[in-house]
């Protein structure tokens, strides 16, 4: 956002801030929801339970958290409360649930990365306001959700990616995963501070998600 605020102004600050806030919301929410309704399929109720299994962002909103991310492009959403002793499938349940959010924050990039390379063909500088905003709201759309998949796959504590390892570890008490508990936050702090995190982030952008809208976009020029 604070980039937002630096590049653009008038009308266009309208646009790209609003669509990248609303972006922002969507992407928690569905990320949120994913977790809860995975969650309740394998047999826990607590979220469904706690007004949690809903795709309304204000239920699934930190502030701390969004204001962090809309301002530095890092943050977190509520966490989804769990009882993994209510999963029917013990550790694979609760993989299941660790990596829903981030695979439907994958299936959001597919998906608007693809409905907005078509508005590429169409929309430019010129148009009017409602499909520029169109356009970067996909645009925004996309990349949210792949920033937030990314960091979540890190496996550092609270992240999903953590609870996913630790899902798939035969012993989920070891000293790792206990280090981790203990320190994760500071440990991920360090890395934001450093600028690990957003080099990480870059590279995936160059190699994953700059490749994918390239491929859209030859397809719809075979199309």
């Amino acid at each position: 956002m604070i980039s937002i605020l630096r590049n653009y102004q008038g009308l266009d600050l309208l646009i790209y801030g609003g669509a990248f806030v609303l972006a922002l919301m969507i992407a928690f929410a569905l990320h949120e929801w994913a977790h809860a309704y995975v969650a309740y399929k394998e047999g826990d109720p607590t979220a469904k339970a706690l007004g949690r299994l809903s795709i309304n962002p204000l239920v699934h909103l930190d502030l701390l958290g969004t204001l962090l991310l809309i301002l530095f492009g890092f943050g977190w959403a509520k966490p989804v409360p769990v009882n993994p002793a209510n999963f029917k499938n013990g550790n694979k349940s609760e993989l299941k649930v660790s990596l829903a959010g981030i695979v439907i924050n994958l299936l959001m990039t597919l998906v608007f990365g693809f409905l907005y390379v078509v508005t590429l063909l169409f929309v430019t500088s010129e148009s009017v306001a409602i499909l520029r905003f169109l356009s970067v709201f996909l645009m925004y759309l996309s990349v949210t959700p792949f920033v937030l998949a990314i960091f979540n796959l890190i496996p550092i504590y609270p992240l999903d990616g953590y609870n996913a390892l630790r899902a798939l570890s035969k012993n989920p008490y070891n000293k790792f995963f206990m280090f981790m508990q203990q320190y994760g936050m500071w440990i991920m702090l360090i890395l934001l501070i450093t600028g690990v995190i957003s080099y990480v982030i870059n590279l995936m952008f160059q190699y994953i998600l700059t490749p994918l809208f390239n491929l859209y976009g030859l397809i719809l020029g075979v199309i």
